[in-house]
């Protein structure tokens, strides 16, 4: 059997829900001092960042506002965070990585964020960046999308068909993705969100990253989502 483990970044292999949550809040405020916005990170939208900047532009009916102002703005943003802020990496995360590279396992990222939005939480996380596929919101709204296109450029990367793909995450929208997909879903929260916990409920694996048998135990384990 052929096998992918597919990782999200926020929350899942960098504690940094928070900080992202922050600088968008900021991003809205400075552009607000000119428009008026509504955002909720409430909201029922598809928790990507391209989908996020479409939603707001939309709402404004204005031809002077554009999703490539609201990314400038907000990479700034994360910039200055990360030079006054500490990005923690999950606990384990790193040495995982380096785990499952140095025996050839299989891995990409798949992230709502960014690429450059990620690579800025990876590198302040003291994450290197690695050199496998990352499926990003830039050319892609939806989580599945996202998802899907990290498969597809896996098997271009490794060169081979995956059997079986299972995907690490920690939000409910990770969760609804892999149902959607008919993917083994490992549930995780480092940042140890009770509103989290309880939305993954029997999902939810782990806090912090265990040995690599330990983990490779866990996919062995992971079922697909019955939601």
């Amino acid at each position: 059997m052929s096998r992918l483990i597919v990782f999200d970044i926020d929350g899942t292999l960098t504690k940094t829900n928070a900080i992202d949550e922050k600088c968008f809040t900021r991003t809205v405020k400075q552009l607000a001092t000119t428009r008026k916005f509504k955002f909720s990170f409430n909201e029922k939208w598809h928790f990507t960042d391209s989908y996020i900047a479409f939603q707001l532009a939309m709402a404004q009916n204005n031809d002077s506002f554009s999703e490539q102002e609201f990314k400038r703005q907000f990479l700034i943003n994360l910039r200055l965070e990360a030079e006054s802020t500490k990005f923690e990496a999950a606990e384990g995360a790193q040495s995982l990585l380096k785990e499952l590279k140095k025996n050839e396992i299989p891995y990409a990222l798949a992230t709502g964020c960014w690429r450059k939005s990620a690579e800025i939480k990876l590198r302040a996380a003291g994450f290197p960046l690695p050199k496998v596929p990352m499926a990003t919101s830039d050319k892609y709204f939806t989580r599945d999308e996202i998802v899907t296109q990290a498969i597809v450029a896996s098997q271009r990367h490794y060169k081979k068909e995956f059997t079986d793909v299972v995907y690490v995450g920690d939000g409910y929208w990770d969760l609804v993705t892999c149902k959607k997909l008919n993917l083994r879903f490992v549930g995780v929260d480092p940042e140890k969100n009770l509103k989290k916990a309880l939305l993954l409920k029997d999902y939810l694996a782990l806090s912090k990253y265990p040995d690599l048998t330990s983990f490779l135990q866990l996919v062995e384990t992971a079922r697909v989502p019955e939601i």
